[in-house]
């Protein structure tokens, strides 16, 4: 493993929220200063008037809009000529020429530290994303990167097997989304994937390379998540990083079998992560995951960080829920100052590149914080109020503003769940950065991966055709909050309208309290095999 090189995440020694995003961290309450301390509480959206003005210390490189997946969740999805969700434009350019990409990264600033490839996929231009990554190595920066490992030895080779052999590769990260590979193959969209990615995986371990497995969290392979890591654990990945799948820029997602994660789901999945992280600890290198949600003690004590704009706070989502005109009282968009961009090579006017502040955050194509001007080699930031990035973060009156377009409409930042409400905020501070009480939602898990199981099953009872499998879930579970309640309507709604057998369900290994909350309204079918497994053992 090459040695972890510390980033200086701000010149001035200003806090930022992703400078601690590497390694195992553990923090103490009082350590995450307060939203008006970390995040710029009257930003201008118009100055500087250039990106190279800023300081910009981290950049996301997508610079080739090609990939041999086709995942149905790719949050840059609608960038790419393979992807099955929208039509390409076929005059739009999808490779950067290697002179406009030193120009780009010349145009963030001389402070720039990092440079990440993001891609799309890096293995699909071995030696432009070889060469990539070795000027930015030659100009001092630290590099990562990122591949969905489903190609050749020789084409991951070709790619990054220079920039590990000589040790530049500050962390490789592969996607993995399960070691099920139905699971992972259909949301990853080819038969392939599963496959080709674990050897890749295999392979990088037994080099001893700095590979870290990123898995995003959709409903279907929710109930496999904690399997997979065990099992990558086993295979000796100790490298982790965890997301919570977002429908942003994903056309029709919920016909994709994709939707947001439960926010209760979510945290109890955090809590058992908590669990296998703090049981290795000694050994993981990096793991690292969202909460996304929080309670209201956690606003006030971390998130906000001050009782009284906290209370400001949970008012102004009161009247935003009554359909009152309401103003967010501070900022906690982190993208508003934080010295980290995402640059997309070939968006913008002639395909000549962008600056955007957030991967999720995306009003619509024309919209980006800076536009590249060929002629001066700068980024420009947006003038125009009506495609300015910052200027509709600014505007939004979510605590995250990318919140919406992230869980596929949602329309408040709260989250009412049968253990109290839940606050959507920023992906960045997460469990590297807050103090919470780990074990918090621990013994929902069961129950919530009973309810993704129970959408597994009872989506093959139905024609995906009449009516995408996850809206009718939407339908059947909106208003309740029981993680369990809901795994009961889903499976007795397949009984009654799917024709799913009583028998089938049984043998799936669900809670008895679901199997009990079925037998009652189903007396005249336990004729027909269904016995709880429960008083069969009695």
């Amino acid at each position: 493993m090459v040695e972890q090189i510390p980033i200086g995440w701000s010149a001035s020694g200003r806090y930022s929220p992703v400078q601690d995003r590497f390694g195992v961290k553990r923090p103490q309450p009082g350590e995450f200063p307060p939203v008006t301390e970390r995040v710029n509480q009257s930003p201008d959206p118009y100055r500087p008037a250039f990106v190279d003005e800023r300081e910009v210390l981290r950049v996301t490189y997508q610079g080739d809009d090609r990939c041999q997946l086709t995942c149905p969740g790719c949050y840059t999805g609608q960038r790419l000529d393979t992807h099955p969700a929208a039509a390409v434009d076929a005059e739009r350019r999808v490779r950067v020429p290697f002179a406009e990409f030193t120009g780009h990264l010349t145009a963030l600033g001389a402070g720039l530290q990092e440079f990440f490839l993001l891609g799309a996929e890096p293995t699909m231009d071995p030696e432009t994303s070889d060469a990539m990554l070795r000027w930015s190595v030659e100009h001092g920066l630290t590099v990562t990167a990122i591949t969905n490992g489903a190609v050749s030895p020789a084409r991951f080779d070709r790619t990054f097997g220079r920039a590990l052999e000589a040790g530049d590769l500050y962390k490789l990260s592969v996607s993995l989304d399960s070691t099920d590979p139905a699971t992972n193959n259909r949301l990853r969209g080819k038969p392939f994937a599963h496959e080709r990615a674990l050897a890749t995986i295999r392979r990088c371990v037994e080099a001893g390379a700095p590979i870290k497995v990123q898995i995003t969290v959709w409903p279907l392979n929710y109930p496999t998540i904690l399997d997979t890591v065990d099992e990558l654990y086993d295979l000796g990945v100790r490298a982790f990083a965890f997301h919570c799948g977002s429908v942003e820029g994903v056309a029709e997602f919920l016909r994709h079998g994709l939707d947001h994660i439960d926010p209760l789901a979510w945290r109890a999945l955090c809590a058992r992560l908590y669990a296998f992280r703090d049981a290795h600890l000694d050994e993981l290198w990096h793991f690292n995951f969202p909460l996304l949600y929080f309670t209201r003690d956690e606003l006030r004590e971390e998130v906000i960080g001050d009782a009284d704009l906290t209370d400001a706070y949970l008012r102004h989502v009161d009247r935003l829920e009554r359909g009152q005109p309401s103003v967010k009282p501070c900022h906690a968009c982190p993208a508003l100052d934080v010295p980290q961009v995402y640059v997309f090579a070939n968006d913008g006017p002639g395909s000549r590149g962008t600056v955007s502040l957030c991967n999720v955050h995306s009003a619509d194509p024309d919209t980006a914080y800076a536009v590249y001007e060929p002629g001066s080699r700068r980024f420009a930031v947006v003038p125009d109020p009506a495609r300015n990035q910052m200027q509709a973060m600014v505007d939004s009156p979510h605590l995250c503003p990318a919140m919406g377009q992230a869980t596929g409409g949602r329309g408040s930042d709260r989250a009412q769940t049968e253990c109290g409400d839940l606050f959507h905020a920023c992906r960045y501070l997460g469990a590297n950065q807050i103090p919470v009480d780990e074990r918090r939602f621990y013994d929902r898990y069961d129950q919530a991966a009973d309810f993704y199981r129970a959408i597994g099953l009872a989506e093959t009872a139905y024609d995906a055709a009449a009516e995408p499998y996850l809206a009718r879930v939407r339908r059947l579970t909106d208003g309740v909050t029981s993680l369990r309640q809901r795994t009961v309507e889903v499976l007795r709604d397949a009984v009654e309208n799917g024709g799913l057998q009583l028998a089938r369900i049984s043998r799936m290994g669900f809670s008895e309290h679901v199997l009990t909350e079925l037998s009652p309204s189903q007396e005249g079918q336990r004729g027909k095999g269904f016995v709880s497994p429960a008083r069969n053992r009695r």
